[in-house]
Order: C-alpha cells, then sequence, then structure tokens
C-alpha cells in the first residue's frame, strides 16, 4: 500500500498485522467515505480509485509538484464493486455447457461520476480488499431527482423562451455556499435544456401530468416516492456526445484513463458532464395527493406513464408525433402524423353504437371475396360532388319492399339488351311521379385542432370532420373530456307520398279540376267513377267518405295504408294508423311515427290540422316523434327528455315559417279550427329577411342578448365548456351538446367554477349550477317545509331520497347534480312551452337562452323578455340565484348573453342546432 508522510498517526488496521512500528501506513477499518477519482478499470467488474479524506490528508504532495494530496494518484485506493444483491449458482463440472457453468443475477448500476462520494468498507481491516457499496449526496443537490422539477426562478442558455415554469437541474455550488443556505427552493436553476425541448417537440411542456414532472425527491418531507434515474449519455462543455469523440472512446475502450500529458490521470474526462438520462418513477403523490402515477421515460422523451390521480393511461413516442391514452372515461385516443397500420388474420370490430370514419382523401375497401353491407333501416350511398357508379360483370339485382322510386334531374335512360319489361296494376305513362327520397350529407363540424407556433405546440386550430372525436398532436385540447356522440337527426329530404299528394294538388286538386283532367286518365282507372276536386279535398279534410272520392277500393286506397271500409270520417286516425298507413299518408312522417300513438291524441291533431298540415308540421319542425292524448305534439328527436307544445303553438310556429300549404288551410282544416285572427295574435313580426320567418318576439330576445353580448367581447370562454361535463341525452328541441353549453354558462352565470360544493354566500344557492331550494323541493331531495335557500344547509331540512340526506352528501355528487340539471331545464321548458314563450320552431340557442333565464328568475320574467317587458316581479332575495338589490335585467342579459354564446360554441356545433346568433357571433 502507497504511504504518505500526511497519514501519520492514524488508528485502526488489521490486528494481526502490526504495522504501527512503520510510518505512514494507514489501515482502514469500518465504513468510511471516499471521493471518487477514477471510475473506469480493465477488469470491468466496477472497480473504482477513491481518496480517502482524513486527518492529516490535506495540503499539497511531498514530491513538491504543486498537486494537492487529493489528486495524487499515490494516495488513492482501488475498491470493488459491492451490488445489493447478487446470487450465482455453483460450477456443476469442468464441461462448458451451459447448466455446468455458475449462472447469475442480481442488481447492477455504473460506477459513480469522478468526485461523487462513496460509502466504503473494508473487511477485516485489509487495504486491499475494499468495497464501495453506495453513495452519499451532496448538500441540496437533488432538485432534480429523479427528474427535472419546474421553477420558475430560472437561468435559460437556450435557444427556446418558455412560456411558463421550465424543468431545471441542480443550482451552482460554487455560486451559492451550500453550508449557510436556508431556502434551497429559491436559488436559480439552469433548464435542463435537453429535456425541456423534447416536451415542447411533444406538445406537453405545459402540463404538469405528462409533459413537467413533479415527482422530485425534494418537493417534500418525507418525499413518498421511489425514483431510479440513470446518468444519462457524456456529453462535453460544447454539448457533443462522447459517441463523437474518438480520443475518448479509445480511452474508455481500453478501460485507460491514464492518458494526458505530464501523467494527468484525471485529463482524459475532466470537462465531461451528462445529459439527462433515463427514468423510472413510483410515487405515491404529495401530501395533496397529487402526482399518484408509475413513469418509465426515455432519456429522449419516450415515455408509458400510469396516472392515478388523473385516471389515465399514456404513451408517447420521442418527437411526440404518436401517442396512445386511455382515460377515465373509457376512452381510447390514438394519434399519429403517419400511418396507423393493423394486419391480422381475421379483424374484428363491434360498437354498441356508431362507427364513424372521416377521411380527407379517399376510402378504399376490397375484398377478394364478398363485400356485404347491411342495416335494419336505411342504406344510403350519397356523392356530394360527382357521380356514384354500380357495375357487375355479371347481374345487378335491385329490390324493394316498399316503393322503388327513380328520377334523373335531366335524361333518364333505361336500356336492356334484350328484353325490357314494366309491369304493374297501373302504369301512369305522363305521370304524376313520386320524388325519390334523398338523404342529406352528413355534417361536418368544426372540431379544435393543434398546430405549430413558433417554437411551440398550441391549440388554437379548426379541422372539419364529420366524426364524434379526433385526437390531435399535443397539447390534445379534449384530453381526459368525455365526449358524446353527435345527434344524427333526421337526414331525410323530400320524396315519399307528400310529393305525390303535392304533385296530384298541382295538377289537379289545388287548382280545382277534376281529377280526371289533372291526372290526364280516365275515371276508370281509379277503380271506378271519380267525382271532381271538392269530393277528395273534403275527404281529406276529415268530412267526406274516401270510397266516394276513391269510386272503390283502388289502388289509390291501398296507397293511403290498406283497404278502407266505409269513410274517412273524424276517426280517421284509427283507421289508417292502425292499418300503419300514417306514415305514407303525410309522406316524412318517419319522425312522428317513430314515437307510440294515442289513437284519441292523433285523431285531435289530425282533425285540427288536416292530414295535409300534419305532413307540414313534420316537415317544417325538427325532431317531433309523438301525439299527446289534447292532439299536442312532443318534441324530442327520438331520444332527448321530452317536451309537448299544445297544437295552436305549433300551428302557429308552422304558419310563421311558411310551412303550412294552401291545401291544409282549406276550409274543414287549419282556419276551421283556429282562427286567422288567432293566428295573428300569436305570430309576431321579425325585420324582414329573418330565416326564422315570423316566429315571434325573436326581436326582443336578440335586443337583450345583444346588451348582454356587449359585456362579452370575446365570446364564451370554450375552456369553461371542455371543464364541464357531457350530457348524454338532451331535452326537448335541445340537443346534448347545447344542453352542455347551457351547463357551463349556469356555472359561469353563478361563479361556482364546476364545484360541486359551491354555495352562494348571497344568495345561498347550492351546488355547481346554483340550484335554489324551489328546484331542491321539486326533486325531493328537500322537505316542503323549507321555503329559503339558506335552509338547505341544515341537514334537516334533507329528505334522504337517493342518499341525499345533507347539503355535504349533494355536493359530493356531480352526477346527481348534472341530471338534476337536465330534469329543471326539462320542467321550465315544458313550462315555457306551455304558455307560448318557446315554439317548437325556435332556434336552438333562443331555446336554450330563455330556458336558462326560466332557471334563474323564473318563466315569467323569461316570457317578459320575449316579449320586450322589463322583468316583473322582483325575485324574492334567497329564493333564486339574482338579488332584488342587483340590476335583475342586466343580469338575466348577461345570462342570457353568456347561454346564446357557448351555445354556438364551435366544440359544440352540429346538424340539429338552429341558431339565431351564429352569423353575429362568427
Amino acid at each position: 500500500m502507497a504511504t504518505s508522510g500526511r497519514n501519520v498517526g492514524r488508528k485502526g488496521g488489521d490486528k494481526l498485522f502490526d504495522t504501527s512500528a512503520n510510518r505512514g501506513v494507514f489501515e482502514e477499518k469500518g465504513i468510511v467515505i471516499g471521493i471518487v477519482k477514477e471510475n473506469a478499470h480493465p477488469v470491468r467488474m466496477g472497480n473504482i480509485m477513491v481518496f480517502i479524506p482524513g486527518r492529516g490528508a490535506t495540503g499539497k504532495t511531498l514530491q513538491g509538484d504543486a498537486r494537492s494530496i487529493e489528486d495524487d494518484p499515490s494516495q488513492w485506493r482501488m475498491v470493488r464493486y459491492a451490488t445489493p444483491w447478487y446470487s450465482r449458482t455453483d460450477t456443476t463440472s469442468q464441461t462448458n455447457n451451459y447448466t455446468d457453468v455458475k449462472n447469475t443475477a442480481g442488481i447492477i448500476y455504473p460506477a459513480p461520476d469522478i468526485g461523487t462520494r462513496v460509502l466504503c468498507f473494508f473487511p477485516e481491516g485489509k487495504n486491499a480488499e475494499g468495497f464501495w457499496f453506495a453513495c452519499a449526496p451532496d448538500a441540496y443537490m437533488m432538485q432534480s431527482l429523479p427528474e427535472p422539477t419546474p421553477t420558475s426562478n430560472f437561468d435559460n442558455s437556450g435557444s427556446i423562451t418558455p412560456r411558463g415554469p421550465a424543468p431545471a437541474g441542480e443550482f451552482n455550488d460554487r455560486i451559492t455556499d451550500t453550508r449557510s443556505l436556508k431556502t434551497f427552493n429559491t436559488v436559480t436553476r439552469p433548464i435542463q435544456q435537453d429535456f425541456y425541448s423534447n416536451i415542447v417537440a411533444q406538445g406537453i411542456d405545459q402540463s404538469t401530468s405528462k409533459g413537467i414532472s413533479n415527482s422530485g425527491y425534494m418537493r417534500e418531507t418525507p418525499a413518498e416516492l421511489i425514483g431510479i434515474t440513470t446518468k444519462g449519455r457524456r456529453i462535453d462543455a460544447s454539448g457533443t456526445d462522447i459517441k463523437d469523440r474518438r480520443d475518448i472512446i479509445n480511452a474508455l475502450e481500453s478501460g485507460n484513463q491514464q492518458q494526458g500529458a505530464g501523467g494527468d490521470r484525471l485529463k482524459t474526462l475532466k470537462g465531461f458532464t451528462r445529459a439527462k438520462g433515463h427514468t423510472f418513477i413510483l410515487d405515491d403523490g404529495d401530501v395533496r395527493g397529487n402526482d399518484q402515477l408509475v413513469r418509465l421515460r426515455s432519456a429522449k422523451g419516450a415515455q408509458f406513464l400510469i396516472h392515478d390521480t388523473e385516471e389515465f393511461v399514456y404513451i408517447i413516442n420521442q418527437s411526440g408525433n404518436a401517442f396512445m391514452s386511455m382515460d377515465k372515461h373509457g376512452q381510447i385516443d390514438i394519434f399519429s402524423e403517419k400511418n396507423i397500420n393493423f394486419r391480422s388474420t381475421n379483424m374484428n370490430f363491434h360498437a354498441e353504437k356508431d362507427i364513424k370514419m372521416h377521411a380527407g382523401n379517399f376510402i378504399d375497401l376490397v375484398s377478394e371475396n364478398e363485400v356485404n353491407i347491411e342495416a335494419e333501416r336505411d342504406v344510403s350511398m350519397h356523392s356530394t360532388s360527382a357521380a356514384a357508379f354500380v357495375n357487375a360483370s355479371e347481374a345487378v339485382h335491385i329490390n324493394s319492399g316498399g316503393q322503388l322510386n327513380i328520377a334523373g334531374s335531366s335524361a333518364t335512360s333505361i336500356k336492356g339488351g334484350a328484353e325490357l319489361g314494366l309491369s304493374a296494376g297501373l302504369i301512369l305513362l305522363q305521370g304524376p311521379t313520386i320524388d325519390p327520397t334523398i338523404k342529406t350529407s352528413i355534417p361536418s363540424t368544426p372540431s379544435l385542432d393543434t398546430k405549430l407556433e413558433g417554437d411551440f405546440w398550441n391549440a388554437s386550430g379548426q379541422t372539419n370532420t364529420t366524426v364524434d372525436r379526433m385526437p390531435t398532436h399535443e397539447p390534445y385540447p379534449t384530453f381526459n373530456v368525455p365526449t358524446e356522440a353527435k345527434p344524427r337527426g333526421n337526414r331525410r329530404s323530400g320524396g315519399g307520398l307528400g310529393s305525390a299528394v303535392g304533385s296530384l294538388a298541382g295538377v289537379g286538386l289545388g287548382a280545382g279540376l277534376p281529377i280526371s283532367s289533372g291526372l290526364g286518365l280516365s275515371p276508370g282507372a281509379l277503380g271506378g267513377a271519380l267525382p271532381g276536386a271538392d269530393a277528395v279535398a273534403g275527404a281529406l279534410g276529415g268530412a267526406g267518405p274516401l270510397t266516394s272520392a276513391l269510386g272503390g277500393s283502388g289502388p289509390l286506397t291501398s296507397a293511403l295504408g290498406g283497404t278502407v271500409p266505409g269513410g274517412l270520417s273524424d276517426s280517421v286516425v284509427s283507421q289508417v294508423s292502425n292499418a300503419g298507413g300514417v306514415s305514407s299518408i303525410t309522406g316524412s312522417l318517419s319522425s312522428v311515427t317513430a314515437g307510440s300513438f294515442d289513437v284519441g291524441g292523433l285523431t285531435k291533431a289530425v282533425n285540427v290540422t288536416g292530414l295535409g298540415g300534419m305532413a307540414d308540421i313534420t316537415n317544417s319542425v325538427p325532431g317531433l316523434s309523438s301525439v299527446t292524448d289534447s292532439g299536442g305534439l312532443v318534441q324530442d328527436f327520438g331520444k332527448n327528455l321530452p317536451v309537448s307544445f299544445p297544437m295552436p303553438n305549433v300551428i302557429s310556429s308552422v304558419s310563421s315559417v311558411g310551412g303550412f300549404s294552401p291545401d291544409s288551410l282549406s276550409q274543414n282544416s287549419v282556419l276551421n279550427k283556429v282562427s286567422t285572427g288567432s293566428l295573428s295574435k300569436i305570430t309576431g313580426a321579425l325585420p324582414s329577411g329573418s330565416s326564422f320567418g315570423q316566429l315571434p318576439g325573436l326581436a326582443n330576445v336578440q335586443n337583450f342578448a345583444n346588451n348582454g353580448l356587449a359585456n362579452l367581447p370575446g365570446g364564451f370562454d370554450s375552456v369553461k365548456i371542455l371543464q364541464s361535463n357531457a350530457f348524454p341525452v338532451g331535452v326537448g328541441g335541445i340537443d346534448a351538446g347545447t344542453l352542455r353549453g347551457m351547463a357551463a354558462a349556469q356555472t359561469s352565470f353563478v361563479g361556482s367554477g364546476g364545484a360541486g360544493s359551491f354555495v352562494d354566500n348571497a344568495t345561498g344557492a347550492v351546488g355547481k349550477y346554483g340550484f335554489t331550494v324551489s328546484n331542491l323541493k321539486d326533486a325531493g331531495f328537500v322537505k316542503p317545509t323549507a321555503v329559503l335557500n339558506a335552509q338547505m344547509t341544515d341537514s334537516r331540512n334533507w329528505t334522504g331520497a337517493q342518499g341525499m340526506d345533507s347539503l355535504s352528501s349533494f355536493a359530493n355528487n356531480s352526477a346527481l347534480q348534472d341530471s338534476l340539471f337536465s330534469e329543471v331545464t326539462q320542467k321550465n321548458m315544458q313550462s315555457l312551452a306551455n304558455s307560448g314563450t318557446i315554439f317548437p320552431n325556435d332556434p336552438t340557442d333562443v331555446m336554450a337562452g330563455l330556458t336558462n333565464v326560466a332557471n334563474a328568475v323564473g318563466v315569467k320574467n323569461a316570457s317578459n323578455i320575449r316579449q320586450g317587458k322589463d322583468l316583473q316581479p322582483f325575485p324574492v332575495d334567497g329564493t333564486t340565484t339574482i338579488l332584488s338589490t342587483q340590476d335583475v335585467q342586466a343580469r338575466a342579459n348577461q345570462l342570457l348573453a353568456e347561454t346564446v354564446s357557448a351555445s354556438n360554441s364551435t366544440l359544440l356545433r352540429n346538424d340539429q342546432q338552429r341558431s339565431l346568433f351564429r352569423d353575429e357571433l362568427g
């Protein structure tokens, strides 16, 4: 062992090896701290050279070469690597088979970098048998373990200027004296440039879950995490990777670090530092429960993340141009800038609801055998701007279980190579024809997208798509936000017997001509003598016998839903609907016939409007699905919470947009039941050019909303919509997306921030939507004896229904609050419909705005807004979400404006929505 005059008088050593008489020999016993001086060794077993400081081991060497004793290789000791766990089997024979040699297992890690302090021990005090087994961190030098943690107090030497907190390394302890430091987390630290540039390129630099890591050992005490980080690639002062330094590679591959002039054994690796390494983190979260996760991240940024706090699983590649996520809502998102490819012997896809695909270019489906497309309902093929082709090398078979309608807008040609056969009970060579029903285009709506702006990716773009959810490059704006399917709506347009009846009216009935001349046929063509138009018009109005109009049970009778014995009297519906013929009579009545009929109610509805009027209503008013006992119509688009409209309001709604034809407004029909004077009173006037015709009071709604929009220059904040929950179904004529916009506007209006535990200190309203005591009494959660909002804080006023026995239990049930908001909205919409404040043909944003106003200040005041009146009476303090001391009109205008703005957000638009404000909102 080397000797040094500086080591005189040290204690310890092998008791059987007495070197006390030998000056300068130091024998270690116990555990000592060594400083790593060399970390490479030719045997490649983790052996390192350490300097062990101690008493007398300071100053210059005795050789007089001006080096400190710490840098004198003669004062270093070699210690071997002691892994925390190692196992091996015995060698079983002298044959060189895998089963005969030692099989090893264990935990390994690399030798520490030069300058690191390590714990060493020398068994039995023998200096030649030393081991290193652990490392001692420098003071405060753990802020970037296991990953660089974020700070706003940074030095930036890179080309990218951060737009927020950035991941930083350790502070410079040559500038800051750690011995006197008390507030370590305020010291300026340098940005860890390679890590930061990676997450910027990936688009996750502002995400505290996927990008910047808060899983740091020094975030609190005690730190509840386990982390491993590798040392990272060696880089020199210029950032050059060691793989590009041939001189260093030669030295390391030979295990020789002793190159350099003048015997400087440190020269080879002097000035080298490290890039970020790979990390593995097991984090139980901070004291607030944040960042409970498992993360595996590579040095270049690829990661696999299981996040228990936010409940998602996430995988992303190094450049960020591909990722996959599984969120808490059960949504799986896959994004690729290039290709997503599948190959399998068999491939199966099953969806309980919809499968939607959207391509910016081609969709090619090729089978080397058969292609089968089957649906229980419609099958539609639609080319919007070019031709459609059906070609077969053999036969083409077209079969219809009902009507077969073929039309060409210019020439129509049918050619048979050998024979052409036409057969029918009646062939009308000169018409009238029945136009085919056309399916309109699948609506394309804008979806939020990301784009690269300067150095950073931002969610500032839009892409039109027909699908419900479109993953984007990070930052993915709807990540972990649930998406519901867009309402399909009724995409059928025109066609059916409704158009045939229109044709008949044009050539004969409506013109007052006899049917025979109108059709160009003899009376016998329809199975018997035919009277003129008046008799048929009377029959269709519900007054005359059908047999006298048709001259028997001929083909037209069958077209009207089956043979009708006797006359088509006031009980027309009970005779026709039982035969399934109502949809045939009215043309596009599929939206009504889908619902369940009350025969008496439908009879009353037809008696008021006539059959032509029913066709006009269903063609002009969206979403009607069934008829009430009193003859009103229910609007629910087939799946929303239903809202019914009295027939007079439906009539005025259809009349105001020009929906009723002269036939349906003839005698024995609408005008016989609802006088012209009544219609004029119901239908108001709008400025000329309104796309919603003469629907009453829309100009007043516009005026009040515009007053509120003046205080909303940037429109409604779309982030608030993303933060609100999606709804599975809408209410009446309000689709699920618009209902979500209403909910976001309501939370913004009451100031809850979407917190279910919110309590308004001024009004006493509770929950994220500002529910009143009246709302909760109607729902059965609060006892009828409670009259003020403030009484909801007393658990004795709660009924316990559905587990709601206190304000606390209600505050913690977000799903129930969403459901209650839908119910309150449905109740107030129904009241607005009954009072004639909303109409089934109203724009969706108007329905939403007036309903939210009704939620806040009552149905009467919502009606006052539509009529252009002042709000009266003022609310009783403590019973609504507005105080009488406030400017009630201004507050109502604000809520109306926020609602119509949120309803028209590009995040929510779909083909079911109808808007009055979209043009002015942009």
